[in-house]
């Protein structure tokens, strides 16, 4: 399941790699193209007799899009992959063996590989340790640039929130399967390439202000009141700063006073608790 947006530089490279491998394993490719304004759909229809290419006149966001793709999924299994991602001839198929010798698996993650083929380890200093691993091992968090997961499981859990419009699904995904009891596993074995930041170049405010808010709502959704009203307490803070920082440069930078309309937007966000997706109409364009 690929969800697609603007991304024309990098998923006719994704798709040719998938299409690539040296996998015996019967798959299926289905795009979620949400409202690309670049070239993207006439690269995809290039494809069209290859994959299922889905055409969402509204960019309603990335967990929604999966789920709208898992909804046409025949597999056994499916694999949430990013745009800006290249897989190895070997990815899928060592991917599709460990899941079907380990069905207990909640989610398995490949290791994710910079440009330069140097490391991507996501998630906190404390647990990045563990993707240096040349094991399979156990982890509490994967990034959700390249999940597989058997299909079972995806439908068990709900798929994913669509209250997350981009940004913090991961962390909602593993916290929920770890909440269901679905265990999660890094494959050092199986690699892929992930350029990674593609959203973020072409949503930047957006972007900033739907990790505040995905923050927000992932505290209030995973932890107890009082550790969410702390979160919202310490958000304040940095909120503060950084509303005298940029309101003081604001005066010499148009674009940096869009930033500080950004953080304004954000503390009320905060202040009014607006942390659910209908409070944030991210698809009609912020105000800011």
């Amino acid at each position: 399941l690929i969800v697609n947006y603007n991304g024309a530089h990098f998923i006719e490279k994704c798709l040719t790699s998938i299409f690539d491998s040296d996998a015996t394993c019967t798959y299926e490719v289905i795009v979620v193209d949400n409202a690309s304004t670049d070239h993207s759909l006439s690269l995809l229809n290039n494809w069209s007799d290859s994959i299922t290419i889905i055409k969402n006149e509204l960019n309603e966001g990335f967990s929604k899009a999966n789920n709208q793709a898992s909804v046409l999924a025949n597999g056994n299994f499916v694999f949430l992959l990013n745009n800006d991602t290249v897989l190895f001839k070997d990815t899928l198929q060592s991917l599709f063996d460990y899941a079907s010798q380990n069905p207990h698996v909640g989610a398995i993650s490949p290791k994710l590989l910079n440009e330069d083929r140097s490391l991507q380890a996501p998630g906190s200093i404390f647990g990045q340790w563990k993707f240096k691993s040349k094991k399979v091992t156990p982890v509490s968090f994967i990034a959700g640039a390249a999940v597989l997961m058997p299909y079972k499981v995806y439908h068990h859990i709900g798929g994913l929130d669509d209250h997350l419009y981009f940004y913090n699904d991961d962390i909602d995904l593993c916290k929920t399967l770890k909440k269901y009891g679905y265990p999660i596993h890094y494959l050092p074995t199986s690699e892929l390439i992930h350029f990674g930041g593609l959203s973020t170049n072409y949503r930047r405010i957006p972007s900033l202000i739907e990790g505040y808010r995905g923050g927000l709502y992932i505290a209030y959704k995973h932890y107890p009141k009082i550790v969410y009203h702390m979160y919202r307490c310490v958000l304040f803070v940095d909120l503060f700063i950084k509303l005298m920082w940029f309101g003081f440069l604001s005066i010499l930078s148009r674009t940096i006073h869009r930033r500080f309309k950004a953080y304004v937007y954000i503390a009320g966000i905060a202040i009014h608790q607006r942390i659910f997706r209908h409070h944030i109409p991210i698809e009609e364009g912020h105000p800011v």
